[in-house]
């Protein structure tokens, strides 16, 4: 009686191996790209609680000019606790109403900055992302 041998041939098994090595190849800089794009919402969502500050005072105590808007005291909010996120170096408020935060060095960041910048308009800020955000060129904003 013959025996029937099964199994998977030596170029079977190098085939799929090949393919495997491939789609990782292409996959894993993705999902660095995803993973990092995911750690700089923590420095967006910082900017945007500032922003929400901002947007309030300008309404309500700002006497519709950003001069009563521009320090973190004068919105109500502290500093120290915006940089205490993890993947956030330093926030600022421009003397304009400008927000510029900037990413920690490292962990998959080049201290990329996120900045946005206030336009009056009658009874509220119109809010865009600068030209000079860093974050743009890296895919993170």
């Amino acid at each position: 009686m013959l025996k029937k041998h099964s199994g998977f041939t030596l170029i079977e098994i190098m085939i799929v191996i090949s393919i495997i090595a491939i789609l990782s190849a292409v996959a894993l800089p993705k999902y660095k790209t995803y993973a990092n794009r995911t750690k700089f919402v923590e420095v967006t969502a910082a900017v945007g609680v500032v922003k929400s500050s901002i947007d309030v005072c300008f309404q309500t105590r700002g006497y519709y000019s950003l001069q009563n808007c521009n320090d973190f005291e004068k919105i109500g909010l502290t500093k120290n606790q915006l940089i205490l996120a993890t993947y956030i170096s330093d926030i600022n408020i421009l003397i304009d109403g400008t927000i510029i935060a900037n990413a920690i060095s490292g962990d998959g960041f080049n201290s990329e900055s996120f900045v946005l910048t206030p336009t009056p308009s009658s009874s509220s800020l119109i809010w865009e992302v600068s030209n000079t955000s860093t974050c743009i060129n890296a895919g993170f904003c």
